[in-house]
């Protein structure tokens, strides 16, 4: 009897197991229609627990050192309170293979997916920092320099400022004054929501063609077009 109730206990025991192992049955598509595989959502980004004025991000191999002087910057030069975003890496999304420059608008797409929390945020603005050429779906341009969404996100591209107008390498101190007046601008246009001038000087200039528009800029006047007064008197009586 003991041997019977064992082989029972056996097989049924077997049984159980092969039930397991089988494959999920498939659901049957309502109304005939079988469903399509939803795509992917972009991987979300650890977003940092304070809260931020202006994010910075960095999107590719863009070096840290890099990043770290255009943060400190705009630490020392606005009471803004700056936040680094960890780096984003570029997808096969973002790039256009055959010309082999990232799409802003997916860039763009691609960062806001990743950060719901600081897109909530109205007074929010996250700016990406990319090392490789950019170009826009909106015009049959070769590339641009920046482009932005709305108040909240701009992606910038650095690509074309590491050379002079004769295509030559410039310096690096070059190099990164170029990031910071883009950053600059930015900052102007999104966060304290100015409009462009037609002052050659000035951050806040609206007709950047090139880098030799680029270089007349003095960033002094972040100051006077940007700042607000109470922010201007704030910064004068900053212990140095």
């Amino acid at each position: 009897m003991n041997k019977v109730v064992v082989a029972v206990v056996v097989a049924a025991a077997v049984l159980i197991a092969r039930y397991f192992k089988q494959p999920p049955a498939r659901k049957r598509p309502q109304n005939g229609v079988p469903r399509q595989a939803s795509r992917p959502s972009p991987p979300r980004q650890k977003e940092p627990d304070r809260k931020a004025d202006i994010y910075f991000l960095p999107v590719g191999p863009l070096p840290r050192r890099h990043l770290a002087a255009v943060e400190t910057y705009f630490r020392t030069h606005t009471r803004l309170n700056i936040a680094v975003l960890p780096v984003v890496p570029v997808s096969p999304e973002m790039l256009d293979s055959q010309r082999n420059q990232l799409v802003a608008e997916k860039v763009i797409t691609a960062v806001l997916g990743s950060l719901p929390k600081i897109t909530m945020n109205p007074r929010a603005v996250v700016i990406g920092i990319t090392p490789m050429d950019l170009f826009t779906l909106e015009q049959n341009w070769k590339y641009i320099y920046a482009k932005r969404e709305g108040s909240h996100c701009t992606v910038i591209s650095s690509a074309r400022m590491t050379l002079d107008a004769a295509g030559n390498r410039t310096d690096e101190a070059t190099y990164l004054a170029r990031i910071r007046k883009m950053v600059a601008k930015t900052i102007g246009l999104q966060y304290y929501g100015l409009d462009t001038n037609w002052d050659h000087a000035s951050v806040m200039y609206g007709n950047v063609h090139g880098m030799p528009d680029l270089d007349k800029i003095n960033e002094d006047t972040i100051s006077r077009d940007i700042l607000t007064p109470g922010e201007r008197q704030r910064q004068q009586t900053r212990p140095v």
